[in-house]
């Protein structure tokens, strides 16, 4: 009877466990900074791990179009690579302590 009660507590101590080391990744992931470029590399976007813009640079080369649109479409290609590049950080180091298990509500 006991072995069993004994069981259950050792799969409740990891569940704790596994949880304040998920914190703790939730917290590094948060920290991160990760740059993503346009195509062509005439605009860059910093993006921080909970997705939040930091930075947008706009290279010379594309601000001299004076075109708005092509201006537009260099940054938000930036930010979405920058964005890609996070999620894929993110997915790596929650993969560390879940072991390559893909849990639901984890994915970012």
């Amino acid at each position: 009877m006991f072995g069993k009660l004994g069981d259950m507590a050792n799969m409740l101590q990891k569940a704790q466990d596994m949880q304040k080391k998920m914190i703790a990744v939730q917290e590094e992931i948060s920290k991160l900074e990760v740059k993503g470029e346009s195509t062509g590399g005439l605009a860059e976007a910093v993006v921080t791990g909970d997705f939040t813009v930091k930075r947008i640079i706009i290279k010379n080369e594309c601000a001299k179009t004076a075109d708005p649109e092509i201006i537009q479409e260099h940054v938000t290609d930036a930010v979405n690579n920058a964005i890609a590049k996070l999620k894929i950080k993110s997915k790596e180091k929650m993969s560390e302590v879940t072991g390559g298990i893909d849990l639901p509500g984890l994915s970012i």
